[in-house]
């Protein structure tokens, strides 16, 4: 910082974490969940409905985190101001470094932007977020992070269409197994649907982009065919044999280009079907297996009905699904400037408590800083990160004075290994930390105005 007012004025709100304990605890347990606000926003405005979900947690309980700050230091505002009127004129300036924090929060924490941008999260994700400015307040950082690197589900009831598309979704197992029992079960004479070894474990298969069809293990054999006229064959999957491809040809008329369907690289992954097991119908998902084996695929005027029906219905779920995260994350952007300016805040908020911590549990003391160059007295000055090094059982670090009123050069002279270097350093550390507003690791300081500490070590 250039001048000492404003050294002074920051250290005042560092003096406001150090006196007030509860201020303290509060603000520390609600700046624990606050995230890198700015980072996370040019990710959602990058990705768009992409973001992940636990980005879109971590937004929420940003938000929350930053609500909490302006719910805790609003109330002091107007306690500060009734304790300076009625104590010593000595507790004034406390008193003014506390509503000087207060007010800046109201004027940098905009709760209606924060709000709204909580509602628009909460009314369109299906996610859980904190209750603003209760629950990270209170339980010190909002639960374990989120991990999901999915994006996030949009909440039922936001678009009615999406939700019939869910619904339609969810049927398909149903009515896969449906036209299974009808095509295969009742339509093949039990005795040859026994004894044929391709009607053991078919199934109907889902493929998104394809749409329905029939999945056997084996081509269907000329005498199963007879019963089944309207099934055609459509593709097939794995090391097919030229035999086997030419029996399942002969089977209708070839549909859909088999070669296409071969180089997509079809796998288990994502397939949902229905598959038969003895007398009984059950719903299975295949795993992510690696590639398929032999299998050959069937269409027949159920699966068509079924396409007709339903269509891709998947895909139409997850497009519509992806342009709502797309507008909500341009919604979101309007309040980027104002999430920005209250993280920006909450930031320094998080600086001054630090410094106050450090002040606390380091013995430090408030520097008086002048305007006047070059001025640097120290009384029992300590090395802020040599004291922590030397400070176990039996040793401690030795305090040391300068005083540069009177002379602006000194010179310091020692054997090697005797602190010179330390020495030094030191005084450049504790003229660094006045600058910047902070406690200093000494029983006494004054310090003026610094841009530089010229030091140069010889033998």
């Amino acid at each position: 910082l250039a001048s000492a007012n404003a050294i002074a004025e920051r250290q005042r709100a560092v003096q406001c974490f150090i006196d007030d304990d509860v201020l303290h605890e509060e603000a520390g347990h609600a700046l624990k969940a606050l995230q890198n606000v700015p980072k996370l926003l040019l990710r959602m405005a990058t990705h768009g409905a992409a973001t992940s979900e636990t980005d879109w947690m971590l937004l929420g309980r940003s938000i929350d985190s930053m609500s909490a700050v302006r719910a805790i230091l609003g109330p002091r505002a107007a306690t500060a101001q009734r304790r300076a009127t009625a104590e010593a004129i000595d507790s004034d300036e406390a008193a003014k470094a506390a509503a000087a924090l207060a007010y800046r929060a109201t004027c940098e924490i905009d709760t209606r932007a924060l709000q709204s941008v909580a509602r628009l999260i909460l009314s369109t994700i299906d996610i859980e977020l904190p209750t603003a400015g209760i629950a990270t307040a209170q339980g010190g950082g909002g639960g374990a992070s989120p991990t999901s690197k999915a994006p996030p589900r949009v909440r039922h009831g936001v678009c009615p269409e999406l939700d019939e598309l869910r619904q339609l979704s969810a049927q398909l197992p149903e009515a896969m197994a449906v036209v299974t029992a009808r095509e295969i079960r009742q339509r093949v004479p039990e005795r040859l649907a026994r004894a044929a070894v391709e009607l053991h474990d078919a199934s109907v298969e889902y493929l998104p982009q394809v749409g329905f069809a029939v999945c056997l293990s084996k081509p269907l054999s000329t005498q199963i065919s007879e019963y089944l006229p309207d099934y055609e064959f459509a593709f097939a999957s794995g090391p097919v044999s030229s035999e086997d491809l030419a029996q399942a040809a002969s089977v209708g008329t070839a549909t859909r280009v088999a070669a296409a369907a071969a180089s997509a690289g079809l796998t288990r992954s994502g397939m949902t079907s229905t598959v038969l097991t003895g007398d009984s119908v059950g719903i299975s998902r295949r795993g992510d297996e690696g590639p398929l084996p032999c299998l050959f695929f069937y269409s027949s005027d159920r699966t068509k009905q079924f396409d007709e029906e339903y269509g891709d219905v998947a895909h139409q779920a997850g497009d519509l699904e992806t342009a709502l995260l797309s507008d909500l994350s341009k919604r979101i952007a309007v309040y980027s400037p104002a999430l920005c300016r209250a993280a920006a805040f909450c930031a320094e908020l998080d600086a001054l408590r630090s410094l106050g911590t450090v002040a606390i549990e380091r013995s430090y003391v408030r520097p008086e800083c002048v305007d006047e160059p070059g001025t640097l007295t120290i009384e029992a000055g300590r090395h802020p990160l040599q004291e922590l090094a030397v400070g176990g059982a039996g040793h401690a670090f030795v305090p040391n004075g300068v005083d540069c009123s009177t002379h602006k050069v000194h010179v310091v002279i020692g054997p090697n290994y005797s602190g010179k270097s330390v020495y030094a350093r030191q005084c450049a550390l504790i003229a660094y930390m006045a600058s910047v507003g902070s406690y200093v690791p000494a029983a006494r300081a004054t310090v003026g105005a610094f841009d530089r500490v010229m030091v140069r070590a010889c033998s």
